[in-house]
Parts: structure tokens; C-alpha cells; sequence
């Protein structure tokens, strides 16, 4: 595999909940890994607000949360230069990385 750096495209996948600004997104080296690890952030917010009683369930609060697609991006046009070394790190290690949402 080659080395990754601020230059290797990415593929990005980002999640709402459809009141507010974006806050769950996963950042993978593949399209398909990027869609998979968003899928399941926005399995886990769903099941969360089910459990803490602002849905009846899953499906419902999944209905609520809006998510982008899948994009390509350069990882320096997504990494700040301080994010830039754990970013690298995590696809290196896990394939994936999961960016704080601003």
C-alpha cells in the first residue's frame, strides 16, 4: 500500500440530524468503507435517541438524519495541518478516520 499523506484522496461520508449542522462523518481510504462507517455512526445516534426516549424507534429517528453521500477528497483538504499526523495514523491503522465534526 502506499504511504498516505495530505495528497492521497479520501473518501468522505458525512450525517445530520436534519435540525442541525453535520455531526457525525467518517473518513475512509475506499468509497464503499466511508459509506459502511457513516451507516453505522448514524445506526448508533439513532439507536441512542430511541434509548433515551426521543423516538419510538430506530427507523423513525433514522428518518430524521440526512447525510451527504459519498465525496472524494484530497486528506489535506479535510485534515486541518494540526488533525494531519492522527488522521494519517488512523486509516494507517484502522482504515478509517473519524474527523471532529466543527
Amino acid at each position: 500500500m502506499a504511504k498516505i499523506n495530505k495528497n492521497t484522496t479520501v473518501y468522505s461520508a458525512a450525517a445530520w440530524w436534519r435540525d442541525s449542522d453535520p455531526s457525525m462523518q467518517a473518513v475512509a481510504l475506499t468509497a464503499k468503507r466511508a459509506q459502511s462507517k457513516c451507516e453505522e455512526l448514524m445506526k448508533s445516534a439513532a439507536r441512542e435517541a430511541r434509548d433515551d426516549g426521543s423516538y419510538k424507534t430506530i427507523v423513525a429517528a433514522l428518518d430524521d438524519i440526512a447525510w451527504s453521500g459519498v465525496h472524494a477528497f484530497s486528506l489535506g483538504d479535510l485534515a486541518s495541518k494540526r488533525e494531519l499526523d492522527n488522521a494519517i495514523q488512523d486509516l494507517e491503522d484502522n482504515g478509517v478516520w473519524y474527523p471532529e465534526t466543527r
